[in-house]
C-alpha cells in the first residue's frame, strides 16, 4: 500500500518555543498508510525504502511586543540525525518570510522523522500557521 502524508500546522504562535522543539502539525490533509502521528509530530517508516520529505515554515514581519521580528531555523531529523535545514528571517515590519526544505533519504522500517527548531539558533518573533499552508510537512515513499 502507498505511504504518503501531508499535514499543516494551523495555530499561530508567538512565544519563544525554544531550541529542539518538535513541531506537531495538527491538521492532516492525507495520511496514506497512517505513518504520521499528529499527537507527537513524528513519521515512522512502515517499511524500508527511499523517502522524500518537504517542509515549509513561515515567519511574520511583526513583533510579539518586542523589537524582534520572526526568525527561526528548522531541522529535518531522522533518528536524531539532522538531514536538512530551512531558515526564515524577517527584518522589518510587514516583511513576512517563508522557507522550504526538501530531503531524499534512505530509511529503514521503524526509523523516525520529524521537524524541530534548531539546537544552535535562538527562536524569536511571530510565526504563522493556518490552513492555507504557512507551515506544512509532507513525506512519501519513492522507491
Amino acid at each position: 500500500s502507498a505511504t504518503a502524508f501531508s499535514v499543516v500546522l494551523t495555530s499561530k504562535f508567538d512565544r519563544n518555543i525554544g531550541k529542539l522543539h518538535i513541531f506537531v502539525y495538527d491538521h492532516i490533509e492525507c495520511n496514506f498508510g497512517g505513518a504520521y502521528n499528529n499527537i507527537t509530530g513524528t513519521f515512522t517508516a512502515p517499511r524500508s525504502g527511499v523517502f522524500a520529505f518537504l517542509w515549509t515554515v513561515s515567519a511574520e514581519g511583526q513583533t510579539a511586543g518586542t523589537s524582534e521580528y520572526g526568525e527561526l531555523s528548522t531541522e529535518l531529523v531522522v533518528n536524531l540525525n539532522i538531514r536538512g535545514r530551512a531558515h526564515v528571517d524577517t527584518e522589518v515590519s510587514s516583511d513576512d518570510d517563508h522557507s522550504t526544505g526538501f530531503v531524499i533519504v534512505q530509511l529503514n522500517q521503524g526509523d523516525i522523522v520529524f521537524v524541530r527548531s534548531s539546537g544552535d539558533y535562538a527562536v524569536q518573533g511571530v510565526f504563522q500557521g493556518h490552513l492555507r499552508g504557512g507551515w506544512t510537512f509532507s513525506g512519501w515513499q519513492i522507491a
